[in-house]
């Protein structure tokens, strides 16, 4: 179990962010309690947002989580929840409003951002971002996240995992590696 904590300033609300690697779950809780009267302690509010949980950041009273989300080899296309990161609020799911493709896919998942008021944990916006995920780091104004990909001989991406070309073939030497960043304001 991947997880992490945040007490608020008050000292009455605890934030658990929690990713359980058991039964292939690709999600992420996150759980805030009221701890004003401890040693009683009660849960005030649950959230599931999709993937595996990467990082998370407070910033400027806001909650910024990183999650990598993998699609399934055997997803539904009748149901987009089932193929693109998602977050349930209020029992009600909900797709990433902001979806980012790069020219050429590298990899199957995406990094999804989200941000959260730090108080209410209520979701303030969503975006993912296709085959990133690599890296992230967070600045006082700004997202940096990372994606690599490889190049063919003749200099066009290639999509690549785990050294197995997806495009069918087998015949690349190992190309050199490329590393994109992408700047998030």
């Amino acid at each position: 179990c991947k997880w992490e904590m945040y007490l608020s300033s008050d000292y009455k609300t605890l934030t658990i962010i929690a990713f359980n690697n058991y039964y292939n779950s690709n999600s992420t809780g996150i759980f805030t309690f009221n701890v004003e009267n401890a040693p009683t302690i009660e849960l005030e509010d649950f959230k599931i947002i999709s993937g595996k949980y990467v990082t998370s950041r407070m910033v400027n009273g806001e909650l910024l989580l990183f999650t990598s989300y993998r699609v399934n080899r055997r997803f539904n296309k009748a149901n987009p929840v089932s193929y693109m990161p998602f977050y349930i609020q209020n029992g009600k799911e909900s797709l990433a409003e902001n979806v980012y493709f790069p020219n050429a896919v590298s990899s199957p998942s995406y990094l999804m951002v989200t941000r959260l008021d730090a108080l209410g944990l209520t979701v303030k916006e969503s975006a993912a971002y296709l085959s990133y995920g690599d890296n992230v780091y967070v600045s006082e104004n700004n997202i940096y996240i990372t994606r690599t990909t490889q190049l063919s001989h003749s200099g066009k991406e290639i999509i690549v995992e785990k050294d197995i070309y997806l495009d069918g073939s087998d015949r690349w030497e190992k190309a050199p590696h490329r590393t994109d960043i992408a700047v998030i304001g």
